[in-house]
C-alpha cells in the first residue's frame, strides 16, 4: 500500500464530520458489543456491531483506530484550516 497523494487525501476529507472523533458504547442490555463512533456534535459516524462475531477486545481496538484518524494532520498537510 503507498501513501495517498494530496488529491486523494482532499477527497477522502471533502464533507467529513467535524472532529474530533470518539467511542460511545452502548451500555443497554443486550446491545454492549455496539460502539457508536461520535463526532463533535454527537452525530454517528460509524457503528460497530459483532455479536458473537470478532472479539470485543478486536472490536474495541478497531473502533479506537477509526475515532483517532489523524484529522487535523490531514487537514494541514493539504492546506485546509477547518481542522486545525
Amino acid at each position: 500500500m503507498t501513501a495517498p497523494t494530496d488529491d486523494e487525501v482532499r477527497a477522502l476529507l471533502d464533507g467529513i464530520s467535524s472532529p474530533p472523533w470518539a467511542c460511545d458504547h452502548d451500555e443497554r442490555e443486550g446491545y454492549e458489543w455496539n460502539i457508536h463512533i461520535i463526532d463533535y456534535d454527537w452525530n454517528r459516524v460509524a457503528f460497530m456491531a459483532t455479536p458473537g462475531g470478532k472479539s470485543m477486545v478486536e472490536q474495541e481496538a478497531n473502533a479506537r483506530l477509526i475515532a483517532a484518524a489523524p484529522l487535523p494532520q490531514l487537514t494541514a498537510r493539504i492546506g485546509d484550516r477547518r481542522m486545525r
